[in-house]
């Protein structure tokens, strides 16, 4: 049996979580440009998609102040209504 130390490398590299070897092998096939770049590019899809959400969730913010405003009409109906049907 023959017994071979292992080196601080090694011993470093073993120690890595899957995420940190998965990130290792990013850096190692694209370098360190290109990974700034794609990630610039990832950053404004994002922001991008997030202004739609955006406008999305303004949009739903009027028809939900409509439906409210409708629904304290109906309940000022409702409420006259029950005023008149008391004797």
């Amino acid at each position: 049996m023959s017994f071979q130390q292992k080196t601080w490398h090694e011993k470093h590299k073993a120690s890595l979580s899957t995420g940190q070897r998965a990130a290792d092998i990013m850096r190692n096939g694209m370098g360190s440009w290109p990974f700034v770049a794609s990630f610039i590019g990832f950053m404004l899809i994002w922001a991008a998609m997030a202004q739609h959400d955006y406008d999305t969730n303004i949009e739903a913010k009027k028809e939900i102040e409509l439906l409210i405003s409708m629904n304290r009409v109906q309940l000022e109906i409702l409420q006259e209504l029950k005023k008149a049907a008391s004797p």
